[in-house]
């Protein structure tokens, strides 16, 4: 990011409006990308644990605390700078968790019964499709609520998984 700032200043120095505006374009995009990345570290961290809860059939309060910390997590992340607006809209999330669910499979393993199961066994294992409708149904509730109302409707959730 600092060789586009070095850019975007000469750019403004030349009175290149063009080449500005694109740097400008460019420097949301990058900034955009990393917000995404940094709540897809935290979606894989609910996922880890919600498959844990589902393969081992229990909840720990580790894992309940975990789990309602990605959900606070994400909910301050996906807010652009307006405040209003979500990086990541509700009707998008299956995508995102389809994604890294690979990566799940892989963290779970080693954590799942104390490293029980490979990550193929733990695929085969799992109840993807509900695994992702109740992360979803949790994640709709990280959009306009404040914190406090999250974090109660989401333990208020977790007690009927």
């Amino acid at each position: 990011m600092t060789q586009e700032l070095i850019e975007l200043r000469e750019a403004i120095l030349r009175q290149d409006t063009q080449a500005a505006l694109e740097i400008v374009q460019e420097l949301e995009t990058m900034g955009r990308e990393d917000k995404i990345i940094n709540i897809e570290s935290y979606l894989v961290i609910l996922l880890v644990h919600l498959l844990k809860i589902q393969i081992e059939k229990r909840i720990t309060n580790s894992w309940r605390s975990s789990i309602l910390n990605s959900l606070l997590r994400i909910q301050r992340l996906n807010k652009m700078g307006n405040k209003k607006t979500p990086y990541i809209k509700a009707r998008e999330w299956e995508n995102y968790l389809r994604e890294v669910l690979p990566e799940v499979y892989l963290k779970a393993s080693s954590e799942i019964n104390e490293g029980a199961y490979s990550d193929e066994e733990l695929e085969q294992l799992a109840d993807e499709e509900k695994l992702i409708e109740e992360t979803v149904s949790l994640l709709d509730l990280t959009f306009d609520r404040s914190p406090d109302i999250l974090k109660k409707l989401a333990s208020q959730a977790l007690r009927q998984f």
